[in-house]
């Protein structure tokens, strides 16, 4: 009796030792690095179990342990505040990985301190955050939009470039052709499927201004008619996303 108590009392420990190290763990180590006030530490927890996925894909149980971990690490990175920005900065401009360089700069600014606001200025001007947002919609382009002055005047500037040259391809396109028109829309498909940023520029006001022309004569049927014909081709979900909002039309 007293042998199956030592081995039941053994595979208890065992079970229990197991558990702590696969659930708990990495968030020991994250109650520790807040103790010691390294929060870069927190960061790299916060970066792994959110995107590296700290555990085997499919287990739930190992799932719901990272997400766990995440949170913890997200929790006291915010309660941080300015001192945990630091780390999270270090973090930030280490990566590659412009996911993470993003869910990076989204959680210092969930923190509200604009410490961190020159460095998420020069990134975002190198293209370096992703976003799958709408113009001015990301909380990095609302964050810059709030506190930066110097991105306020380029937004600007922008704006009032692209209202010019709308109203010049508004009159472009007043004499083309469904042909013509076609064969345009069609670049700017083409110019999308291999990232041609210049292209892009120039025919992306021209054809925000064929739907408009569009809308005008026949509203959504006449811009359905002329989209249908361009077929399906590489680059047709950038005109999507261009016409959104001319009329009825829902990119």
């Amino acid at each position: 009796m007293t042998w199956l108590k030592i081995i039941g009392a053994v595979v208890l420990l065992w079970t229990l030792t197991n558990f702590f190290l696969r659930y708990y763990e990495y968030s020991v180590f994250i109650y520790l690095f807040r103790f010691l006030g390294n929060y870069r530490q927190i960061a790299h927890i916060f970066i792994r179990t959110d995107y590296w996925g700290d555990h085997r894909e499919g287990n739930r149980r190992e799932e719901y342990a990272a997400l766990r971990r995440h949170e913890i690490a997200e929790r006291f990175l915010i309660k941080g505040g300015s001192k945990a920005v630091t780390g999270i900065l270090a973090e930030l401009k280490k990566t590659n990985n412009e996911y993470i360089r993003t869910h990076l700069a989204e959680l210092i600014i969930k923190i509200g301190d604009t410490k961190a606001l020159p460095d998420i200025e020069e990134l975002f001007n190198r293209g370096a955050f992703h976003s799958s947002y709408g113009p001015g919609g990301s909380p990095i382009e609302q964050f810059l939009q709030s506190n930066s002055p110097s991105y306020r005047q380029k937004r600007n500037k922008e704006e009032e470039e692209s209202s010019a040259k709308l109203v010049q391809a508004t009159d472009m396109v007043k004499d083309l052709s469904d042909d013509q028109m076609m064969d345009i829309l069609k670049r700017l498909c083409r110019a999308y499927s291999v990232n041609d940023e210049s292209e892009i520029k120039n025919i992306e006001p021209i054809a925000i201004a064929i739907g408009r022309k569009l809308n005008q004569r026949g509203g959504l049927k006449a811009m359905r008619e002329l989209y249908d014909k361009i077929g399906n081709i590489k680059g047709t979900r950038s005109l999507d996303m261009h016409w959104n909002g001319i009329g009825d039309w829902q990119g």
